[in-house]
């Protein structure tokens, strides 16, 4: 979910391009209201030889989904977002940088106040902070950091900062499917 005054969808596509509804509360800060985050597949279109119109339609990207990231495992998959060790002592996370509005993370780039300056704002970032929340049948189990009076503080959330970039750090590995590629297409 994204808070609805940093939603770029929303300001693209209901603000900008009126392809959506507007929604009054979006221009202002700390409204309490969270969107999904989304990406839009097609804009509004109509097919001239049959006159059919295809609709607007988005696709909500911010849904994380859990599952085993270890490659060397049989149940490997290679779209997860978030996994737990067996012992369940270690919870691992992969967000997307742009789930997170940075648009270079090579530079620490952020959007800036999309509602001040436009899709085109940009700022530098410290680093981003997080907190951690669990819950079961909607019920909050723990927080990181804990709650005064049910609000979380910024002092004790997690903190992540990472150094700038010329060239990204990468490691190859061959995927599973390598040998099965090279079998199907190798020459006789």
């Amino acid at each position: 979910m994204v808070d609805s005054y940093y939603d770029t969808f929303y300001y693209q596509y209901g603000k900008s391009l009126k392809m959506i509804p507007e929604e009054p509360y979006a221009q202002r800060k700390d409204n309490g209201v969270f969107n999904p985050i989304r990406l839009a597949l097609n804009k509004q279109q109509t097919i001239p030889s049959t006159k059919k119109v295809i609709p607007f339609q988005d696709y909500e990207t911010g849904v994380l989904q859990y599952g085993n990231a270890n490659p060397a495992s049989k149940d490997f998959d290679s779209l997860t977002d978030i996994s737990m060790s067996k012992d369940k002592k270690v919870i691992e996370g992969r967000i997307a940088w742009q789930l997170l509005n940075v648009k270079d993370p090579s530079l620490k780039e952020v959007m800036g106040d999309i509602w001040k300056q436009g899709l085109s704002s940009s700022v530098e970032t410290s680093g981003i902070r997080a907190a951690v929340v669990t819950t079961e049948k909607g019920s909050v189990q723990q927080t990181i950091p804990k709650t005064v009076k049910g609000q979380l503080k910024q002092e004790g959330s997690l903190f992540y900062n990472w150094k700038t970039w010329d060239h990204p750090e990468f490691y190859e590995r061959l995927k599973r499917s390598y040998e099965i590629m090279q079998k199907t297409f190798q020459t006789k």
